[in-house]
């Protein structure tokens, strides 16, 4: 089956419900309506298996109080099989290919169209049009996971969102720098933050920027908008079509810029090993003064583990891209339902379904179990709990972000301003990336060109190539990649 030859690829409330009126045009539901206690109908299934990634609520968090919740509003056992994150999706394609299928199944948009290729996945257009929550869900959401053959085989968990950039306000303050909004005052705050002792130990023990290059096995778009500006290296759309962004006179430039800075020293010389972790943790203690991260719930976390990390009088704050810079929205994370469960419809109804039920059900997806994750307060809003594995940092979600609901049922906590401010910052900022759709030659050699792209990268930055040389070399190298059947492919 193909499937075995996967390659990985890959301020204020009213304000934000403005924006959100423009993403999510759907009617206002409370949190009483949607579900009962119990199901109203006898379930054909008594169990779901379900593999997800990290991004649902981990065992130790409570995990099991979720699944007891869950079979109230079910009668449903919910089974959930949890690899680790960096493991992911290598076990979910051993699952898959070996025929432990999962009856659903969380992975990205772009593997999901070749787990549907091969017929392991199942369409759910008919069960999106008769179930009642998914009236409350603008349409165009929907619609950009629809494959080329007319139909919709996986459906995303919530609005996928993208990265803003971060930068250390206190730092800018001390040096008498203002947030940048071109690339040469950009420069300027690299250069200052590398060379002028920002946090006065008096050791050159700093960066101004920092980013992770790699992410699914596949050159990192997400994380890089402010040096690449209108360049991508990834494959994108021109004018409804697709092209190579690697090859494009965008990129050259690009490519020029990362040079420039590399030279100068003033970007992490450990860019090209960096994973998304090692990148949080050089911001978090204080030896990088600028990077991109994801907006929402990640605002609170930036600025908190950076008041950990470096100490109390460490401010951060979301920064709108400079000049010629726009943000990206990402196609989210999915969800698929096997062909091999024994009663898709219900697997879709009773998990999809329930998910955005705008009541009870999209209350246990999103916040958790009232008296672990959350409690009422007598204003009638949620008050957010310790989370149960580390009493010391306030719970925040069990799968779905608040802000990046599909639809607009209430959000019942208070949300902090950093959450608020990174989302209104993207959201007005930002570009949907389309879904590839490829076929046999674009899942055979996708890992090798986005392994290609690295290197190529690389070298230039580095120094080792010259930019005219190193594209050159990628033009030659990515042909041997058919990447012109690639493109074809894309093209359908």
């Amino acid at each position: 089956m193909r499937i075995k030859n996967i390659l990985y690829m890959e301020g204020k409330m009213r304000k934000l419900a403005f924006i959100l009126i423009f993403f999510v045009m759907i009617p206002f539901f409370s949190f009483a309506e949607g579900q009962a206690d119990g199901p109203a109908i006898k379930p054909t299934i008594s169990v779901i298996k379900a593999t997800m990634d990290t991004t649902f609520i981990k065992p130790e968090d409570r995990q099991d109080a979720v699944c007891a919740e869950f079979k109230k509003l079910t009668g449903i056992t919910l089974q959930v099989i949890q690899p680790v994150h960096a493991q992911y999706e290598e076990k979910l394609q051993i699952m898959i290919s070996s025929g432990e299928i999962p009856d659903i199944f969380e992975t990205n948009p772009t593997k999901a169209t070749l787990y549907a290729r091969d017929g392991a996945i199942v369409a759910l257009d008919s069960f999106i049009a008769a179930h009642p929550s998914m009236k409350s869900i603008n349409p165009e959401i929907i619609e950009a996971y629809r494959m080329k053959d007319g139909k919709i085989y996986f459906f995303p968990y919530q609005l996928g969102g993208g990265c803003v950039g971060y930068v250390r306000k206190d730092w800018l303050d001390k040096l008498g720098l203002q947030i940048p909004t071109t690339y040469d005052e950009l420069v300027n705050v690299f250069e200052a933050f590398t060379k002028n002792d920002p946090d006065g130990n008096g050791k050159a023990d700093t960066f101004g920027y920092s980013i992770t290059l790699m992410g699914d096995g596949q050159f990192q778009d997400m994380y890089n908008r402010l040096i690449m500006l209108d360049a991508r290296g990834i494959f994108i759309k021109k004018a409804g079509v697709w092209v190579d962004g690697f090859a494009q006179p965008e990129m050259r430039a690009a490519m020029g810029r990362w040079q420039d800075l590399y030279k100068r020293g003033v970007i992490d010389t450990e860019i090209f090993t960096n994973n998304t972790s090692m990148m949080r943790e050089k911001f978090f203690q204080g030896r990088v003064g600028l990077f991109e991260y994801w907006s929402g719930s990640w605002g609170f976390k930036i600025q908190r583990d950076t008041k950990i990390g470096s100490g109390d009088q460490a401010v951060v704050v979301p920064m709108a891209p400079i000049k010629g810079a726009r943000y990206l929205n990402r196609l989210a994370p999915v969800l698929c339902i096997s062909s091999k469960a024994k009663d898709p419809k219900a697997v879709f109804d009773n998990f999809i379904g329930l998910m955005y039920d705008s009541g009870r059900g999209q209350n246990l997806f999103t916040y958790g179990v009232e008296g672990i994750h959350w409690k009422r307060s007598p204003d009638g809003m949620m008050q957010m709990l310790p989370v149960p594995s580390n009493p010391k940092i306030v719970w925040a979600k069990t799968y779905i972000e608040p802000v990046f609901r599909l639809n607009n049922m209430k959000i019942s906590v208070p949300l902090d301003r950093e959450t608020l401010t990174s989302v209104e910052i993207w959201r007005a900022n930002s570009d949907t990336m389309p879904l590839e759709d490829g076929d046999v030659v674009f899942n055979r050699n996708i890992g090798q060109l986005h392994t290609l792209r690295l290197e190529i990268f690389s070298k230039i930055t580095k120094g080792e190539l010259s930019v005219d040389a190193g594209l050159k070399q990628y033009m030659d190298r990515s042909k041997n990649l058919n990447v012109e059947t690639m493109i074809k492919e894309l093209n359908g």
